[in-house]
């Protein structure tokens, strides 16, 4: 039984030899393999290179090639800085109501968007149908928040007239970069949208859960799997999104977030 094979089966809830292992190793890999991240993030090739050692030595049943926030926003206009580690990039306005003048980016071979999409067809073109295949986007809000350089103000969020344009705009590109992905062999998303753990239980569910559903309901009519990351203080609110697999971390609670899966769900 491969990666894949595992993968669907569990899902289908089906006997498998062992619980899939899916980690998302994030930048860790590029440290691990002694790839400076900024490398890492620059080149599909090196990235793909990067995805694949990891899914060896560690027995991976699923191929996560990390996404950076400042590095997608980047293509939205703001100038990146990398370093060894880390990458940074400018904010691109004052306020949230500024950044509906923003004009949506192109997907194609020269944005970095377009860099992550070769990602995943070359990782399709080696291990399409052995390992499941997650391409990755960054969520409306973390978008948000990453072109601001903070996260909106209470004020800000409840002048919904200026704001939810605003997530909306970035709602359609993650919904175009999530479909550009899958075209080039994902099997699935991982939507990561960690920085709503920050805001009011009120505001998540009203604001960002119905955008969410919408970007995972895309993804999953399209027969992949959608993949949630909102970080443990969010996890109820990630298991109502209708995902069929909620991220966890160290912080989560197990017993509590298994009680909460729906049929077909996976932690």
């Amino acid at each position: 039984m491969n990666g894949y094979e595992r993968m669907m089966s569990f899902a289908g809830g089906q006997n498998v030899d062992r619980p899939p292992f899916v980690p998302d190793m994030g930048r860790w890999a590029a440290q691990h393999c002694r790839v400076p991240y900024a490398h890492y993030l620059q080149s599909a090739t090196l990235r793909a290179q990067v995805c694949l050692h990891c899914a060896e030595q560690f027995a991976l049943d699923a191929l996560i090639p990390a996404g950076d926030a400042y590095d997608q926003i980047s293509d939205w206009g703001a100038r990146p800085q990398y370093n060894a580690d880390a990458v940074n990039a400018r904010v691109l306005a004052a306020t949230a109501a500024d950044l509906i003048r923003l004009r949506r980016p192109r997907i194609d071979a020269k944005s970095r968007m377009g860099r992550q999409v070769s990602t995943v067809g070359l990782l399709a073109a080696e291990q399409k149908k052995e390992r499941y295949i997650f391409g990755v986007c960054q969520g409306p809000f973390t978008d948000l928040c990453t072109a601001l350089g903070r996260q909106p103000t209470a004020e800000e969020l409840a002048d919904t007239q200026r704001t939810y344009p605003v997530l909306e705009m970035f709602l359609e590109q993650a919904l175009a970069f999530a479909h550009a992905q899958l075209s080039a062999g994902a099997d699935g998303i991982l939507i990561d949208d960690t920085a709503c753990e920050n805001i009011a239980d009120a505001d998540y569910r009203s604001l960002m859960l119905p955008l969410h559903r919408r970007l995972i309901d895309a993804v999953q009519r399209c027969g992949g799997f959608a993949r949630l990351r909102l970080g443990p203080r969010r996890q109820a609110d990630a298991l109502a999104s209708g995902a069929r697999m909620v991220d966890v971390d160290a912080d989560t609670d197990m017993d509590a977030a298994a009680a909460r899966l729906s049929p077909g769900q996976m932690l």
